[in-house]
């Protein structure tokens, strides 16, 4: 077993925190710090992401990114408008379902997408954090065949709509496509040297 699969096989995920949202019209959201690592699928739509103090990326329906950095970051369907507290503005807009709606006047391509944060019980996240970019980008036009694009189907289809059990089959979800995800990522990349300690 090579040293990349030791760190996979000893992370654990400990939770898995995921919502829904859906934005029309001109907004633009920044997001503070964070721990371990976020991530991301858009379900339809377009919506703008970047990292503060860099350049914005766009994020077409079927894309799924990974954010392991720590930094603030921020999205926005509207790159001229004035950025807006996220967290605040997302707890506020959110409704009974979980679902957060941000509905604004204005042009902007209408996004729905659901994202989230994990969180790692062991010390061996700090290890892959540092071998991973602060921005993961997987276009749905890379992940067209195979198994990430249809663990990203079924997700898209537990946040789509209400089901019954939808919260723990998103949370196991998640984590299998945080698992393709960078066996995506890492295996086009140079793996962690052998002689690191990962414990």
């Amino acid at each position: 077993m090579d040293a990349l699969s030791d760190v996979l096989s000893t992370l654990r995920v400990s939770s898995v925190l995921s919502s829904r949202f859906e934005g029309q019209g001109s907004w633009a959201l920044r997001f503070p710090e964070y721990e371990h690592i976020k991530f991301g699928s858009v379900l339809s739509g377009r919506v703008y992401l970047w990292l503060e103090g860099e350049e914005p990326i766009a994020l077409e329906e079927g894309d799924f990114y990974l954010l392991a950095s720590g930094r603030p970051f921020c999205s926005a369907s509207n790159l001229a408008c004035v950025l807006e507290d996220g967290v605040a503005t997302v707890r506020s807009k959110r409704g009974a379902d979980g679902v957060a709606r941000h509905y604004c006047e204005g042009e902007g391509v209408p996004v729905s997408l659901v994202s989230g944060r994990f969180t790692f019980e062991n010390d061996v996240s700090d290890l892959l954090l540092r071998h991973l970019p602060p921005l993961i980008h997987v276009r749905a036009t890379d992940v067209s065949s195979g198994a990430l694009s249809h663990v990203l189907s079924l997700l898209r289809l537990e946040s789509s709509d209400l089901h019954l059990g939808g919260e723990v089959a998103r949370s196991g979800l998640a984590a299998l496509a945080l698992v393709h995800v960078l066996r995506a990522y890492l295996g086009t990349s140079p793996q962690v040297p052998e002689h690191e300690d990962m414990t």
